[in-house]
């Protein structure tokens, strides 16, 4: 029963279960002090969740017996005493928390639980713990259960005093001296609004008032803004940040919220202080200290505006830009130093972005934009000295000329980074500005391109030590963002109207829409892109998959649009994906529900989501459960226009399903579910992969109908042969065939009692090595039935192996840079003779483009001969004295194949495969010679890169499986 239960329970919590440990989908680290919810565990054994009466949280974890634990990862700042604190209730009291450290490899503390009064009812409890500084796993432990739990805390021991971040050559680093990469999220669209962010026919903030005012008047309006400041970013917000595992956050200003506009100033050249924008960079920076995450002040939109670009500044040209005024550029210097005299002693300000994005002509050296800056410097240095300063070049933060060397001790360069590939290239000018001028570089703003770009350009920009703040947190209706904002539907009468397609709405609606719309930019009401989370937290730097929700078959259906998480190849493969980041058709063609490659429409517009515009081998992934072994049929929901379309379904890499062809079902939208076959399966964890092998149909979903319950057990297990006798060198293909036919595990383990002598692969081949015995085992891999095949293996093949009684032999070889062995007997071998480019040796020595008389005694009565060509018609002749040539080239198998790996042998570096553009999509595997599966991939491109570090020294097998296409190739490794 409480099995039964947990499994209801992870359903609920959108949680995985893998083998008897249960891992949350999102495990991130935390940075403590922080509170923690109970059930936003790692790992965790015997414990279930349930709805919580307490204060805070949704859950709690109960029905906690003795023994049960929970895992969390966590990241200590600093060595020293914390203060662990839980949240407990227990109607009986006596139970024990252990507090331990990797596993319970080390007890960091224990406590009692008193008796709360209830199950419900409950306290606070607490004792200190010393915890060593870095990122590791503690464990929460019932040493005896009963009891449950909401919440612990760890806090104490917070920063160390003077942890301002700043400059240390190259480098931004903490308090203590050590690196510190800022990856940030910027609060866009919240001081500074902008059109496109907004969704909205206008593009900078004033145009955007203007628009609003003339539908609700002047007073409605300004009680809009303010709801929309006061709801857009809440505490809510800096904590989910924090969750993700982001350190810091870039919050864009807008300067009219801090100082009036110079044509509103009561006395000409005056800076009056406005209060408002301080308190909301004081409840900002409150919520930043309290969860310890740092904050970065950003003059977006600067007096009068820097940019013709209008809506990132909100730029009016009706009235005197930045540029333009020597008013506006002292009320900038003036704004400075007033923000700066308020935040000079605050640690957990990171620091002060003193312009961004100028877009404007000032001359090859940019000279107004190096004097604006040092006349802010020189007055904020009079009175913060602390606070790095980030700087950006004119030209959206990209053209440095004029602003170097570093004209400050604790500065930064900010660049931008959009719509440009993801290599070394695109952001070498940056580096080599820091090189040059010994000062970090920071990518202050880079995001609005797909989840393949942004995984790939993080992984670049912190494998160079650039840190990032991504854009956007929020974006109304797109799918970009980390968040998606709703429009009401009242929104649409007023865009409407502003497009002059409809009548102007009544005051009260239009109002009531807005605020409405104000109240939508909160957390609690926006809509989370996990796709967009997944690849700029979890995705950087892995190519490992997650499933995008729990699936428990057969009671779930699998829906199309929700395939795993992860990168294109791994995840998902679609044709065109990889390519120019700057075409937008590379991805997701209809900008809705996910932010990658693959196509997703609705239903009527606004219906179902399902996969579309799909082309011929493109495919996509499901992890998931199933809870039950046994035989399942397999519909799949289909739509289709035409008949011509034909697919396959693999569970754990093996087809399934057989192709499937798709008939015409009367539309584009008119979906009906069609057979797909039976398959029988194992309960656990799979992968199941459809693939299109003929594109044009949509599908929506998937679904796996038990049809036979009972565990059909194996009752025999039969052999193609018995015994075999083999040369050195040779090959043989081995089957085994599981009774009865219907059997629910049909598996079969392949082993040699003598490896030394002969290998087997997990398929059944046997190849072997040397003159000797071997015993090959394959046995059912759910019981102990098995056969057995007798090895022997000698230095002198049959007669059946193929014999040339002509002497001299001409052996002509491939070209293709592929590694090809044979042998000859003969009584003595006078020379050898190589012709064209080639490489070539005799039982183990070069004798490349040499002529040898009296060659070294043979072995085993053959001489082992291997060559390699690189020119079609090389070849070598061998003259022998005796009367007996024969010559078996191994394996010819390996040789008549399309790809091509190189070097081979490999002694450093990276061994390159090359494909045929029809390969793409293909699988490949490589084996060693015990036929395990050390390196598997998908091809992507037409080659693949490994590196040689993957390897040990000695041969491997290469497989290319396409379809029903196999290649194999040598690779050897010295």
């Amino acid at each position: 029963m409480k099995q039964a239960l947990s499994i209801l329970l992870l359903l609920l919590a959108n949680q995985i279960v893998v083998g008897e440990i249960l891992t949350i989908n999102n495990c991130n680290t935390i940075v403590i002090p922080s509170q923690i919810e109970s059930e936003n565990y790692c790992g965790m054994s015997g414990i279930q969740t349930e709805q919580t009466q307490d204060e805070s949280g949704n859950l709690n974890i109960g029905y906690i017996d003795d023994d049960d634990w929970m895992s969390y990862n966590i990241s200590v700042p600093a060595s020293g005493t914390y203060t662990l604190s839980y949240r407990v209730a227990s109607a009986n009291g006596g139970n024990e928390i252990q507090i331990d450290k990797d596993r319970g490899t080390t007890v960091l503390g224990t406590i009692t639980v008193p008796a709360t009064g209830g199950w419900q009812t409950w306290q606070t409890i607490t004792h200190d713990i010393s915890l060593p500084q870095g990122e590791y796993e503690i464990g929460i432990k019932a040493n005896i259960g009963g009891f449950n739990i909401n919440w612990f805390s760890i806090t104490g021991n917070v920063v160390p005093q003077g942890n301002f971040l700043h400059t240390d050559g190259k480098n931004i680093v903490d308090g203590n001296g050590n690196n510190f990469l800022l990856n940030s999220v910027n609060l866009d669209g919240w001081m500074v609004q902008e059109g496109y962010i907004m969704e909205v026919p206008f593009g900078p903030q004033w145009e955007i008032e203007q628009g609003i005012i003339d539908v609700i008047g002047e007073q409605n309006t300004q009680e809009f803004q303010d709801a929309w400041l006061d709801n857009m970013v809440t505490e809510a917000d800096i904590i989910q940040i924090k969750s993700w595992g982001f350190n810091s956050i870039r919050v864009p200003l807008h300067y009219n919220l801090f100082t009036l506009p110079i044509e509103e100033e009561p006395v000409e050249g005056q800076s009056t202080v406005l209060s408002k924008g301080y308190n909301l960079i004081d409840n900002l920076l409150g919520w930043c200290k309290q969860h310890q995450i740092y904050l970065i002040l950003d003059l977006h939109a600067a007096p009068g505006g820097q940019g013709e670009d209008q809506p990132i500044s909100d730029y009016n040209p009706a009235k005197p830009s930045l540029w333009e005024s020597g008013e506006n550029r002292s009320k900038t210097v003036h704004l400075w130093r007033e923000i700066a005299s308020r935040y000079a002693d605050e640690e957990w300000i990171a620091g002060y972005d003193l312009l961004n994005e100028t877009n404007w002509e000032l001359g090859d050296q940019n000279e107004m934009l190096s004097n604006l800056y040092t006349s802010i410097l020189w007055e904020l240095r009079q009175v913060d000295s602390n606070h790095i300063v980030f700087i950006e070049g004119n030209w959206w933060a990209n053209d440095y000329r004029g602003l170097t060397p570093a004209f400050d001790d604790n500065m930064v360069y900010a660049f931008h980074k959009y719509w440009t590939d993801v290599d070394q290239a695109s952001i070498q000018e940056f580096i080599d500005l820091r090189n040059s001028t010994n000062t970090p570089i920071w990518c202050g703003e880079t995001g609005e391109n797909s989840n393949q770009w942004y995984s790939e350009n993080f992984e670049l920009l912190e494998a160079n030590n650039i840190g990032f703040s991504f854009w956007p947190l929020k974006k109304v209706n797109q799918i970009q963002g980390l968040l998606k904002v709703d429009q009401p539907q009242g929104i649409q009468d007023i865009l409407d109207y502003w497009s002059g397609e409809g009548a102007k709405p009544s005051v009260t609606n239009a109002k009531a829409a807005l605020m409405q719309w104000a109240v939508n930019t909160r957390l609690e009401n926006c809509e989370y892109n996990y796709s967009v989370i997944d690849a700029t937290t979890r995705a950087v730097g892995t190519n490992a998959t997650q499933p995008y929700e729990v699936v428990n078959l057969p009671a779930d259906n699998i829906t199309a649009v929700n395939y795993d998480l992860g990168k294109q190849g791994y995840a998902y493969f679609e044709q065109g994906a990889i390519g120019d980041y700057g075409d937008r058709d590379a991805w997701n063609i209809n900008w809705t529900f996910r932010n990658d490659a693959v196509d997703i429409y609705q239903v009527g517009g606004n219906g179902a989501y399902y996969i579309g515009e799909t082309k011929d081998n493109e495919w996509l992934g499901y992890t998931v459960n199933f809870t039950e072994s046994g035989q399942y049929a397999i519909t799949t929901e289909v739509a289709a226009n035409s008949t011509g379309g034909e697919y396959h379904i693999e569970i754990d890499g093996v087809n399934v399903s057989g192709t499937v062809q798709v008939s015409s079902t009367g539309g584009w939208e008119a979906f009906s579910f069609q057979e797909s076959g039976t398959a029988t399966v194992n309960s656990g964890t799979k992968t199941i992969k459809f693939v299109f092998e003929k594109g044009g149909f949509n599908i929506k979903s998937l679904a796996f109908t038990k049809t036979q319950s009972e565990n059909i057990e194996v009752t025999a297990l039969s052999l193609s042969q018995s015994s075999a006798n083999l040369a050195v060198n040779q090959s043989l293909q081995l089957s085994a065939t599981i009774l009865p036919a219907n059997a629910t595990d049909k598996s079969v383990i392949w082993s040699s009692s003598n490896t030394t002598v002969a290998t087997v692969s997990s398929a059944g081949e046997v190849i072997t090595l040397a003159e000797g015995n071997a015993i090959i085992t394959a046995q059912s891999s759910v019981s102990s039935i098995q056969k057995t095949c007798a090895i022997s293996v000698t230095g002198q093949e049959e007669e059946e192996g193929g014999c040339e009684n002509a002497t001299p032999i001409t052996l002509n070889f491939s070209y293709d840079g592929v590694e090809e062995q044979c042998w000859v007997i003969s009584d003595n071998i006078n020379y050898i003779n190589s012709w064209g480019t080639a490489t070539v040796t005799i039982n183990g020595v070069d004798i490349t483009n040499l002529w040898v008389n009296n060659f070294p005694a043979k072995e085993n009565g053959k001489y082992y001969i291997t060559f390699k060509g690189a020119e079609s018609w090389a070849h070598i002749e061998i003259e022998g004295a005796g009367n007996s040539n024969q010559r078996e080239s191994l394996n010819s198998e390996f040789n008549q194949v399309s790809s091509k790996v190189y070097p081979n042998p490999i002694t450093s570096g990276d061994v390159h495969i090359s494909h045929p553009i029809e390969s793409l999509g293909a699988e490949i595997n490589i084996f060693d010679v015990e036929g395990k599966n050390v390196y598997s991939s998908i091809v992507t491109s037409e080659e693949t890169k490994i590196d040689k570090k993957a390897f040990n020294k000695g041969l491997y097998i290469i497989t290319i499986q396409y379809l029903d296409k196999v290649e194999k190739i040598k690779l050897v490794v010295q």
